[in-house]
């Protein structure tokens, strides 16, 4: 692809954030949102990178290896968020190996169709050398992620939990049935717009690039807390991982604290691989017991004890979420519809739509 003029360095506005009032969701009036973000005077750490395709406006966040950009699509000005990922190998057969695996799950990504999944229009590869990175263009999303609500102080109720975190469980029906495991499902991974209760799971493919480079030096990646005790000790990953992930974030969800939790990260492994949690109605005694039965279910040591599938979590999720309604008549909690429109939990699940070929653009320097 012919290089396209550099974007201009006038920073761009984000848009509003997520209003902290729930609005419709839960009956209450909406009110006006806060003023445009303004970005800071203080300039990035690094200079932005320069795609052929897209324009990047400003950094949305940053951590070791990855950064996430607001940017526009230089051909129609759509706003997307645009992702990078840097290499880690020093030499020449690591980075080709890396490249391959970053452009096979990136197209995994953009194949993955469905109204709770952060949508991938495009990938691929930069830059040569050590100045090798993958990028991602994704769906931009209006909201925040979820782990502004995994606080005592800010807990959602508990209708508005199971209608998140079903949404949350078809979003994984539809990876496993293409192949793909998140492998790392947590709340900074679930976005979450109250103001009209979109759900989107995010992060699929590189996290799993990354956790296969990481594993042949015997590294930890993803986030332990929210990992599988068969995860952590190094077995095979499998669908029912995402599942104890999913049994993790509904707990703090409704608890406000992790089933396991420690000071160190040795005594956290032990905890996870050894300890049984608290019972979830020990914290909150007013839920319905079939929650709790859900909820220990998924957090169950042995992967054979947990549920068969993601769209079955979905089917129990709408049977706790019922008795929930039921023990709250009139609460604006039970607002959302069961599901999606036009899909059942219990029927079977739709397929996926064709592949995206990942592209390969070129870096301007």
């Amino acid at each position: 692809m012919p290089n396209s003029t550099p974007p201009t360095t006038t920073p761009v506005a984000k848009p509003p954030r997520a209003w902290l009032g729930l609005g419709r969701l839960f009956g209450a009036r909406r009110a006006a949102p806060p003023p445009p973000w303004t970005p800071a005077a203080a300039p990035v750490e690094r200079p932005l990178p320069q795609l052929s395709d897209y324009a990047l406006q400003h950094v949305i966040a940053r951590n070791d290896r990855t950064t996430i950009y607001r940017a526009g699509v230089r051909a129609t000005g759509a706003v997307v968020a645009l992702k990078t990922v840097r290499i880690g190998h020093r030499d020449e057969s690591g980075r080709n190996l890396w490249r391959e695996r970053f452009l096979r799950e990136s197209a995994a990504a953009a194949r993955l169709k469905h109204d709770c999944i952060v949508r991938v229009h495009a990938g691929g590869v930069q830059g040569v050398g050590e100045g090798l990175m993958g990028w991602l263009a994704m769906e931009w999303v209006h909201g925040t992620d979820l782990s502004r609500y995994a606080t005592p102080s800010r807990l959602l109720p508990e209708g508005v939990v199971l209608a998140i975190a079903q949404r949350v469980a078809l979003a994984l029906a539809c990876a496993h049935g293409a192949g793909v495991v998140h492998r790392d499902v947590k709340p900074s991974n679930v976005l979450f717009d109250p103001t009209t209760g979109v759900v989107k799971v995010t992060d699929f493919g590189s996290a799993r690039v990354l956790d296969a480079e990481a594993t042949r030096s015997g590294l930890i990646l993803g986030t332990p807390a929210y990992m599988a005790p068969e995860q952590l000790a190094g077995a095979e990953i499998t669908p029912r991982c995402d599942l104890y992930a999913l049994g993790v974030l509904l707990y703090e969800l409704l608890a406000g604290v992790r089933p396991f939790e420690a000071r160190s990260m040795g005594d956290l492994l032990a905890r996870i691989a050894h300890e049984t949690p608290r019972p979830l109605r020990a914290l909150r005694p007013e839920l319905p017991p079939l929650l709790e039965d859900i909820v220990a279910r998924l957090l169950s040591k042995d992967p054979a004890d947990r549920q068969a599938s993601a769209r079955q979590v979905a089917v129990d999720l709408r049977l706790a979420r019922a008795l929930c309604r039921r023990a709250a008549p009139g609460s604006a909690t039970g607002e959302w519809a069961d599901t999606l429109p036009g899909e059942d939990p219990g029927a079977d699940p739709p397929s996926t739509g064709p592949a995206i070929v990942a592209i390969q653009g070129t870096m301007d320097h």
